[in-house]
């Protein structure tokens, strides 16, 4: 029985290929740029074969309620925590209701996701050190990349 060849640079090859190709948002994403930004730090809480497109649609939803709960707790901090209604009569400020229950959507999505301190279990640990594996590769790839500026390289293969 004869073996199987296994190309090792095509399969590190594709492999760096992988990790440079970043996880975007599903096609048709509207957002602004401050809901981006909170998506792409979702994005690295987690080590990429964690995030299928359920998650990374989850992940959307997510990045929008927090930026919505940061405009909530704004609002709520300009308003004071006492406002009047239309009769003069002092009362609660609804905002509180709206921050809890935004703030409880939250954590049950990042509870949902695995991005959660509670989660930071043995298992965690393994994935914080395959995300650390790959930001290791990623940073070898650029550095060699900077190194030999010009010259073959055994990664274009």
């Amino acid at each position: 029985m004869s073996k199987t060849r296994v190309d090792s640079t095509k399969g590190t090859q594709e492999l760096f290929d992988a990790l440079e190709e970043p996880i975007e948002a599903p096609d048709g994403t509207e957002w602004s740029e401050i809901e981006e930004t909170v998506f792409n730090e979702l994005i690295e809480a987690l080590p990429r074969e964690q995030w299928d497109k359920q998650a990374i649609r989850m992940a959307v939803r997510l990045a929008k309620m927090e930026v919505y709960f940061d405009y909530l707790a704004q609002t709520l901090q300009e308003e004071g925590s006492v406002i009047q209604n239309d009769r003069g009569t002092p009362i609660s400020n609804p905002m509180h209701s709206a921050m809890t229950t935004t703030w409880s959507t939250v954590k049950m999505m990042r509870s949902t996701l695995g991005i959660t301190a509670s989660q930071r279990t043995p298992e965690r640990g393994k994935q914080q050190a395959r995300k650390d594996a790959e930001k290791r590769i990623r940073d070898a790839k650029a550095a060699a990349k900077k190194k030999s500026k010009g010259a073959p390289s055994l990664l274009a293969v």
